[in-house]
Formats: structure tokens, C-alpha cells, sequence
């Protein structure tokens, strides 16, 4: 699989099913690309707090059900 950049992050979010901090990270970052099993999300240096280990790992998660492969998350600085 080489890069998804044509998935939309709003329509993907919802169907992630995230809840919470989690859900609020997410909905603060932007769609960055899928490389392979590589997700990069986008986010906006004042929102970076927002990302702890806890946080990253469930959206990983979440990816991962989705896209029905073990999915990294990568943070880009924006």
C-alpha cells in the first residue's frame, strides 16, 4: 500500500469511535498521509500537550481496527 492521501479526516473520525481525550487530540490534528502501515497526523504545536502516551496509543488503536493492520502514528509539528 503506498500513500492514502485522499482519506478525508472528517469523514475517517467519526468512524474511528474514539471518545475523550483521545477524540479531542484527534479532532485537533489533520490528516498527514498513510505510508504503508505509517499514519501521520498534523498538529499544531499549541495542541501538542494533548498527545500523551495514553492519548496516542488509542488513536493508534483505533487506526489499526480500521484499517485492519497494525497502524504507527507518527506527529508532525505543524
Amino acid at each position: 500500500q503506498n500513500s492514502v492521501g485522499s482519506v478525508d479526516w472528517n469523514h475517517l473520525l467519526p468512524a474511528l469511535n474514539l471518545t475523550g481525550l483521545a477524540l479531542s487530540a484527534a479532532e485537533n490534528a489533520a490528516f498527514g498521509g498513510k505510508h504503508g502501515n505509517t499514519v501521520t497526523l498534523r498538529v499544531h504545536t499549541g495542541h501538542q500537550s494533548l498527545f500523551t502516551k495514553t492519548v496516542i496509543a488509542r488513536i493508534a488503536k483505533a487506526l489499526s481496527d480500521h484499517f485492519r493492520e497494525t497502524v504507527h502514528l507518527e506527529l508532525e509539528s505543524s
